[in-house]
């Protein structure tokens, strides 16, 4: 949703940090922060206007069709642009996009492992039909590159990973935690951060986010980027468009950051609504 989760837009993923903590030590602490940039309405428009009607078979058409019935519309429309389509892949026009994914040389056999038992969690239920994924492909073969030896969690957001060339990775796992593999795949797959959706409740109090987020190395306007800015609502997913605080994609919100002391969890589940979101998006039934 451009929210989370439907989102397809982009990831400007490759938030680089200065020195001061340790990385390693930062990773430690109990909120997960993924530094994945989320996109935002300042890039091109990428709105129903910029599609063909013959887009994917009129795909653009049907998905316009469905929100408009559901009275969504125009929810989800948005997001097309950077969904996985069905000529990528390793079997390309079968029905399955299959994903190639490649690790870096350096990975050990147990994290390896653990990604692939994480990210194939997102294959249960029904976008398993029409999503998979293939692991240990070469790297020339991959859609999805991975490195494990790296000190961020951060993935590009959906098919921009096509656009990463060695030696960048599309994807820094540092943790191999369910909640990092599974957010992280989350990106790959289409999706971002939920506090960006419109809908949100989270009134956050700015300046504490601030201070707290600078001992992580992030600028004033990083956090503002990330954190406070609120997605339009032609990014809202078809499948689960309203706010979701059980999201995997959703960032550990602590009680000090809302002016009304609400707070969320560090969520380490894949969501019904995360699921929706995405099957609505590949259209799998």
């Amino acid at each position: 949703m451009l929210s989370r989760r439907t989102v397809l837009a982009g990831g400007w993923s490759w938030f680089l940090l200065s020195a001061a903590k340790p990385l390693a030590a930062l990773a430690q602490d109990d909120a997960f922060i993924c530094a994945t940039f989320d996109p935002r309405p300042g890039e091109p428009s990428v709105g129903l206007s910029n599609f063909s009607a013959s887009f994917e078979g009129g795909r653009i058409t049907e998905l316009k069709a469905q929100a408009e019935a559901a009275g969504l519309s125009p929810f989800g429309t948005a997001l097309i642009k950077d969904i996985w389509q069905p000529t990528d892949g390793l079997t390309p026009n079968t029905g399955v996009i299959t994903l190639g994914v490649y690790f870096d040389q350096a990975s050990t056999r147990t994290q390896r492992e653990s990604v692939q038992y994480h990210a194939s969690k997102w294959l249960e239920g029904k976008l398993g039909g029409v999503i998979n994924f293939r692991f240990g492909v070469a790297r020339e073969q991959a859609q999805i590159t991975i490195t494990l030896n790296t000190e961020l969690n951060s993935s590009e957001v959906g098919r921009r990973s096509l656009g990463i060339v060695p030696p960048k990775f599309s994807m820094h796992l540092y943790e191999q935690s369910e909640r990092a593999v599974c957010h992280e795949f989350g990106h790959a797959l289409g999706l971002i951060h939920e506090h960006a959706n419109i809908d949100t409740p989270i009134v956050f109090n700015e300046r504490t986010v601030i201070n707290d987020m600078k001992q992580r190395r992030w600028t004033e306007a990083d956090v503002r980027y990330n954190f406070f800015a609120r997605a339009g609502r032609e990014y809202s997913c078809l499948g689960d468009p309203k706010f979701n605080g059980k999201s995997i994609m959703l960032y550990p919100i602590k009680s000090t950051w809302t002016a009304d002391g609400s707070s969320y969890p560090l969520n380490t589940k894949i969501s019904d609504g995360d699921r929706k979101c995405l099957a609505a998006l590949y259209r799998a039934t």
